[in-house]
């Protein structure tokens, strides 16, 4: 079937990738860059010196964690493609208030506009299964038109 491209972005997920190979390229970065680091008192009693070495330790932290833990993935979602060329934009439209009609339904279960909701439900459902089910054998016919005379050619 046709798979319309178009309709589908792909999509960046950061993902937390931890794993043994992960922990321990992150664990031999960490020793390399604050094996220097040395622990000094004065940096405890004066707070802007605690404030700036905490930011730089908290921003190379982040930085090894970001390089070595967090994976940036690529994933091209199918959901929005169609695979039927026969549906229209106004047919996926119709499909979606199809959809938001069942859900009213389903909701209003129990409650005196049950019936209603249900017979608008159903009523929509049957018109828009006969529309796609017209638009579908439409479809075929075209192509199949298309390719008649090259089948007429060949049975000659």
């Amino acid at each position: 079937h046709f798979v319309d491209d178009s309709t589908v972005a792909d999509k960046h997920i950061k993902i937390h990738s931890v794993n043994d190979d992960t922990i321990a390229s992150f664990s031999n970065d960490f020793e390399y860059e604050f094996s220097s680091f040395k622990h000094n008192k004065s940096y405890i009693t004066d707070k802007d010196k605690a404030r700036s070495t905490f930011s730089k330790f908290y921003s190379k932290l982040n930085d090894l964690y970001n390089k070595h833990i967090i994976t940036d993935k690529v994933f091209t979602s199918s959901r929005n493609k169609f695979d039927k060329p026969w549906i229209s934009a106004g047919l996926a439209m119709a499909c979606k208030t199809k959809n938001k009609l069942h859900n009213k339904w389903i909701k209003s279960r129990g409650s005196p506009s049950e019936v209603a909701c249900m017979t608008e439900y159903k009523s929509y459902r049957s018109k828009l299964r006969n529309l796609i089910r017209i638009s579908e054998i439409n479809y075929y016919r075209s192509q199949f038109d298309h390719v008649r005379p090259a089948v007429m050619a060949t049975l000659r």
